[in-house]
């Protein structure tokens, strides 16, 4: 077994440790929200896997930092990086995206879900269009594509475009419905070429691969000599998740993380030092905001217990203003490859 990893057999734990109260000088609103009641969930397998060292340092021991569902995340304090250490096994994060347990089934049959997404798609596109110019080769290829929003838009815009999609039910909609050059499964072992793409994006997907820094080396080998990637990750760094972190322990509450579909939680350090260890330097990294509802819920959820509300109350302008302070809770980084890789 790797020296990276230990076994560790399950407990039911909760999803806060002793609220360190000295800690927080705040008087009456954290009081409220210290009546938020952690929840405790079974585990859904029987031995847990301990990460111990951080995938990107390698030799850097991580620390369990919260505990949301009996997912430990822990923390890297070289590189600022936050993982699930007991992460679900290979077949159980298959089994998390499926049509079987609703993910992403409203792509399919939500109309107004699906405008949404292609706007979004639209905006994504433009950021990637602005930094290229008047690009001569148009090889695009998109990881984690679902079901197939932003080749949509691309190919629209005159780009031959190829997608992979880990779900058989989205990648599915994506070849079948709308005709688009899908391939499903992970990315090591599609039949690509060495230097097939000028670019490559991968949208909300890096922070849920089991082995980012494999895929990265991946990358290397089908990108083009002067290609970029481009992807969107959220950002741990960010004033909201620093903040609210702060205060996790002590309300049980941690919005940002998101296991265990969200393996990983990426900064600004961690992602350039993984990049780094790939070759890849970064171009660019524009803040954005993960949007209100995803993070806090629609109107009437936010107002559905006074406790939530109060969160909300003190943590909504958090994330807001987060952006303009070079802070925002999101970023969408553009890397190409490094001088010294060609």
């Amino acid at each position: 077994m790797p020296e990276n990893v230990s076994i560790k057999e399950p407990t039911k734990q909760r999803c806060s440790f002793p609220p360190p109260l000295i800690r927080f000088p705040l008087a009456s609103p954290v009081k409220v929200l210290l009546l938020l009641k952690p929840t405790t969930y079974p585990k859904p397998y029987t031995v847990e896997i301990m990460i111990n060292h951080c995938p990107v340092c390698k030799n850097h021991p991580i620390h369990t930092i919260h505990i949301k569902n009996d997912y430990h995340i822990g923390k890297c304090d070289s590189c600022l990086l936050f993982l699930v250490r007991n992460p679900p096994t290979k077949q159980e994060l298959h089994d998390i995206y499926s049509f079987d347990v609703g993910y992403h089934k409203e792509f399919e049959t939500n109309p107004e879900l699906q405008k949404e997404k292609l706007s979004i798609a639209e905006n994504d596109y433009d950021i990637v269009a602005t930094h290229l110019g008047h690009q001569t080769s148009k090889r695009l290829l998109d990881i984690g594509c679902s079901t197939g929003f932003f080749l949509r838009v691309a190919q629209e815009k005159g780009w031959a475009c190829k997608g992979v999609e880990l779900s058989k039910d989205t990648a599915r909609i994506a070849s079948e419905k709308y005709n688009l050059d899908v391939f499903q499964g992970e990315l090591a072992g599609q039949p690509f070429e060495d230097g097939e793409f000028d670019v490559i994006t991968l949208w909300d997907v890096i922070e849920h691969l089991e082995d980012p820094l494999a895929t990265l080396n991946d990358i290397q080998h089908i990108l083009s000599k002067d290609g970029i990637i481009v992807f969107r990750t959220p950002n741990a760094d960010g004033l909201f998740p620093v903040l609210s972190l702060s205060i996790a322990n002590l309300t049980g509450q941690w919005p940002h993380a998101t296991p265990p579909g969200h393996l990983f939680q990426f900064s600004k350090r961690s992602i350039k030092r993984l990049l780094e260890k790939s070759n890849f330097e970064i171009i660019k990294i524009i803040d954005e905001r993960i949007p209100i509802s995803y993070t806090f819920g629609t109107p009437s959820e936010i107002f559905r217990s006074i406790k939530w509300i109060i969160y909300s109350f003190l943590f909504v302008p958090v994330a807001l203003v987060g952006p303009w302070l070079k802070k925002g809770d999101s970023m969408v980084v553009l890397a190409k490859r490094r001088c010294d890789s060609h």
